[in-house]
This record gives C-alpha cells, sequence and structure tokens, in this order.
C-alpha cells in the first residue's frame, strides 16, 4: 500500500513538473541485435528519490523501469532485455527495430532539489537475416562444386550416341507428317476427281 502511495505521489509531481518542461531528445542510432546503452543526463547525482525510464507511444508514456534510491530495479515492462546501469542509464540487450522510438529518464528529485527529465530518441537499423545470405552462399558454393566434379565430367563418345538417337527419331517424325500430309492431298484430288467424273 506505502508503494502505491509513493508511485501516486511521483505521478503527481511528474504531471505538475511535466506541464513546461520542454525536452531536448538525443538522437541515437545502432544496429539490430546489438546492445544499447541509453544515457540519463543527471544520472550521476547522488540527490535522488527515484529515478525511472519510460517510453513514448502515440503521445502517451510507457512505464519501463524504475529504482527508488537504495532499492532494487524494477521492471514494468515484464521485458527482461531491460535494466539499469549505476549511473542510470537504460540498457537493452538484443534490441529489435519496433524498439525504436522516444525515450524518456526521469529523475525525481530528493526533497530541496529539481527533478530532471531528459530524452533519447533511438533508432535501429534494419535487422539482415544472415542465415537466408549464409544458405544461398552453401547453395551456391555446393553448385560450384559439383558442377567442377571430376564426376560430372562426361565423355564426348558417351554422348554421341544419344545425340544421334535424338536426330534419327526427329527425321523418322518429320517424315510421318510430311507421308500423312502427302497422303490427305493425294486422297482430297482423288475425291474430287471421281465426283467431277
Amino acid at each position: 500500500m506505502m508503494f502505491r502511495i509513493k508511485v501516486l505521489i511521483h505521478f503527481v509531481i511528474l504531471l505538475v513538473s511535466q506541464t513546461h518542461a520542454t525536452i531536448k531528445y538525443k538522437v541515437q542510432s545502432v544496429d539490430c541485435n546489438s546492445k544499447v546503452s541509453l544515457e540519463c543526463e543527471n544520472g550521476t547525482t547522488k540527490k535522488f528519490s527515484a529515478v525511472a525510464w519510460y517510453k513514448m507511444v502515440s503521445g502517451k508514456d510507457i512505464f519501463l523501469v524504475r529504482m527508488e534510491k537504495g532499492q532494487r530495479v524494477e521492471n514494468y515492462s515484464n521485458d527482461t532485455r531491460m535494466t539499469l546501469s549505476k549511473n542510470k542509464s537504460l540498457i537493452i540487450s538484443t534490441v529489435t527495430p519496433k524498439d525504436s522510438g522516444l525515450y524518456q529518464c526521469k529523475i525525481y528529485a530528493s526533497v530541496g532539489g529539481a527533478n530532471a527529465i531528459s530524452g533519447v530518441n533511438l533508432t535501429i537499423r534494419e535487422c539482415v537475416e544472415t542465415t537466408l545470405v549464409t544458405t544461398f552462399m552453401t547453395s551456391v558454393t555446393a553448385v560450384t562444386h559439383s558442377l567442377t566434379s571430376p564426376q560430372l565430367q562426361v565423355d564426348l563418345h558417351d554422348v554421341l550416341p544419344v545425340t544421334w538417337s535424338i536426330g534419327v527419331f526427329l527425321v523418322v517424325v518429320v517424315c510421318k507428317i510430311a507421308l500423312s500430309l502427302i497422303a490427305i492431298k493425294v486422297r482430297t484430288m482423288c475425291a474430287s476427281a471421281s465426283v467431277n467424273a
């Protein structure tokens, strides 16, 4: 119950402090499947009561991780890839393009201090399927190897009888067609001669 009250108080403080805050987003681009560290400006300060990271999605803050001073990191996103470093940077391991977006680090000050908000505009470059490229290259290598293999070398004397067989077959087919056409022509001429006589 006490924790919920603390979260509610921090939320109200956040709303009040957020109304006039202008956030400058640091641009950060990384490769797909790499580990990224999003720096929280003013993260080295010792005078804080809590730090929280949010991701902006459709204009709304999505709560990711939070740590109160002296406490363990609480992960609200249920994403085991996210954690906080000692300097309050958000660490995301094995990033994908869907991790791209606007992230905000909010440091809630201890009594007498000022809250701080910083942001990172994270861009993840597209993933390249290395397995597909590797499979293609392996296939090309196998085909190249099989074409130069001594087992594939064929003697011309082995191919020659097949070539002659196909040639003779084609000559017989052409002759049959020609004889059939001649027979049809002769028959129609005979039929027309008998009709005229």
